[in-house]
């Protein structure tokens, strides 16, 4: 059956919304839909036509996360850039651009090798983009038109015209706040959402895949089928970062309910990690030699990353004595064991090809490790089964060495889905669709405002001591209340209003902020001075001059009222948008309107 008959007949009275999801990754980016009369995991649709002259088939589940622009490419013609397989090997791109987006993070570590790799188009801006969001923008922005033309073949353009579309574009778990929040505003700024009718919202990446997986695994027509009370542990393999999430099934009927166990972990240690290995023995064997090649040909989507990545693809399918051969002519390379100079090949053996996967599966073993004890030690669960996802996920030396390593940690079983790299963006269309979240989830940081309280005589920090205007008592103003806790589970009743209070002196400015920290440490700490706190974000609110009248004033002589504005900040423990969100509440519990929040 064809894909326009799954449609059926569409009319406008009939078709409510349309929910798209969006993975956008290091490497590729994918794009899956369904309609909301729909309800079945089968009835997600994933586009598996790209425009582009270097796609080397018909139909692909994915486009390469890669542009390049005009003004750097006079070959180019008309519009002013070129995305995914549009851009060609003689081409000036940049690839890997989404992970700029989350430099910096708390939870996460970054490359070492990023000298070796930057030259060469990866992990690079245009010297005229000076925002990593801007580059990201300029990429989605393809992907957006080529997605609103592709729903109007297959819809008609009167029907998307009404028709409100539900974007849920998928963000890995490990991601900072502000790396999350810039990838929303480089999709709104590409297009999406910028409709009236239509939203964005954003999903974790592991999250997502436990939607698929658990809703294919509920299938009562599937051979392998979950059960409840069953744990089960989603490795997220993608390009650049690894998420692992451990998730319980509490429901699969009618509606699956499901729960995180632990706080999830993870690394940006995904494939193009070993591109990064490949490229530092590249260095070490050639040198300058290679070092001093013209990037046009070792750059993203050139011949010889090409051949590489259908080599990566592949490996440990075959035997451990077969030999890769990658054609690259290096000026000044002699005949040897890994280059002959006639046929301008590099020779990689079965050794030297695993020797670029090792450290990135053993780091991945080490995090899979990390969590089983976790699980031992806080909750005594055993998992019976990791399912393993991702497009890395779909490589076959990572299976194989994931399952034997599966089966020296007693009976867990492995379990790659069909089309694993098409998991997570089925997922999150399915989110929308169904609207299935975990009921509950664990916090991996501590998140908490700096509040002021009354001075400890040798326990408080002297440099910290603040007078406070309001009473003249002596206060501390680096003491933390925390709104979440790490590891644990974050609810309405886990996550309690945090009482402050403000000074409003007459004339002055009724916005105020606040700023939020977060902490890694298991055990939250008292202060904000501590190294392991970090500012990532400030709240902003603003009071009518009617609201002053809910609060305390003072007289001051010939200088106006004063004001104590006693309020609570509460997280939204709920949030459906996968993004933080505050409430300001006033005396008597009145909402004072939700604040807005300035990343840092």
């Amino acid at each position: 059956m064809s894909e326009l008959d799954n449609f059926g007949k569409l009319n406008l009275t009939n078709l409510h919304k349309i929910i798209v999801g969006v993975d956008y990754g290091t490497t590729f980016t994918g794009v899956s839909y369904v309609n909301s009369l729909k309800n079945h995991v089968d009835d997600v649709n994933v586009i598996r036509t790209w425009p582009g002259p270097s796609r080397e088939q018909d139909e692909t589940w994915k486009t390469p996360s890669r542009i390049a622009y005009k003004v750097e490419n006079p070959s180019i013609e008309g519009e002013e850039t070129r995305w995914g397989y549009m851009v060609v090997p003689r081409m000036k791109s940049y690839t890997w651009t989404k992970l700029l987006l989350d430099r910096g993070s708390q939870m996460t570590s970054q490359g070492t090798e990023a000298d070796i790799i930057e030259g060469n188009g990866f992990l690079k801006l245009p010297h005229f983009k000076s925002k990593a969001r801007d580059v990201c923008a300029d990429f989605l922005r393809g992907v957006y038109n080529h997605t609103m033309a592709y729903l109007e073949q297959r819809y008609s353009p009167e029907v998307m015209k009404v028709t409100a579309l539900e974007f849920w574009f998928t963000v890995p778990a490990i991601w900072s706040d502000k790396a999350k929040e810039e990838t929303r505003k480089a999709a709104n700024s590409a297009g999406f959402g910028s409709r009236a009718q239509d939203s964005i919202s954003m999903i974790a990446e592991p999250e997502a895949a436990a939607v698929a997986t658990l809703s294919t695994l509920s299938d009562d027509e599937r051979e392998l089928k979950a059960k409840v009370g069953d744990s089960i542990l989603i490795c997220d393999c993608g390009g650049g970062t690894v998420d692992i999430v451990t998730y319980k099934v509490m429901q699969l009927k009618p509606i699956i309910r499901f729960e995180e166990l632990l706080p999830g972990t993870g690394e940006k240690c995904g494939s193009t990690y070993i591109d990064r290995e490949f490229y530092k023995w590249m260095s070490k064997r050639f040198g300058g030699a290679f070092d001093n090649m013209n990037p046009d040909k070792k750059r993203p989507g050139s011949r010889f990353m090409k051949e590489f990545e259908g080599h990566k693809r592949d490996f440990g399918s075959l035997g451990n004595h077969q030999k890769f051969d990658i054609e690259l002519v290096i000026p000044g390379a002699k005949d040897s064991d890994i280059y002959e100079q006639d046929n301008s090949t590099v020779i990689l053996t079965h050794d030297i090809m695993e020797s670029f996967f090792q450290p990135v599966v053993d780091k991945i073993k080490q995090l899979l490790h990390d969590q089983l004890e976790q699980l031992r030690k806080k909750s005594n669960v055993s998992i019976q089964t990791i399912i393993l996802v991702g497009g890395f996920g779909d490589s076959p030396y990572l299976n194989n060495t994931l399952r034997e390593w599966c089966r020296s940690q007693g009976r867990i079983s492995l379990l790659c889905p069909e089309h694993p790299q098409a998991s997570v963006v089925k997922g999150a269309a399915l989110r929308g669709l169904k609207g299935l979240v975990p009921e509950k989830r664990i916090a991996r940081l501590h998140y908490g405002l700096s509040v002021m309280f009354p001075f400890r005589e040798q326990i408080d920090p002297q440099e910290s001591i603040f007078y406070y205007e309001w009473d003249g008592l002596k206060y501390c103003n680096t003491r933390m209340e925390w709104m979440i806790t790490k590891g644990v589970a974050i609810t309405p009743e886990n996550c309690p209003a945090q009482e402050i209070s403000l000074l409003h002196k007459t004339g002055e400015s009724l916005t105020f902020s606040s700023q939020i920290y977060t902490s890694t440490e298991d055990t939250a700490p008292e202060w904000h001075s501590f190294n392991s706190v970090r500012q990532v974000a400030t709240i902003n609110y603003t009071f009518s001059e009617s609201d002053l009248s809910l609060f305390p004033s003072k007289k001051r002589a010939s200088q106006g009222d004063m004001h104590l504005l006693s309020i609570s900040v509460k997280v939204n423990a709920l949030a459906s948008k996968g993004l933080l969100e505050f409430r300001i509440i006033g005396p008597g519990g009145r909402d004072m309107g939700k604040a807005s929040i300035d990343y840092d």
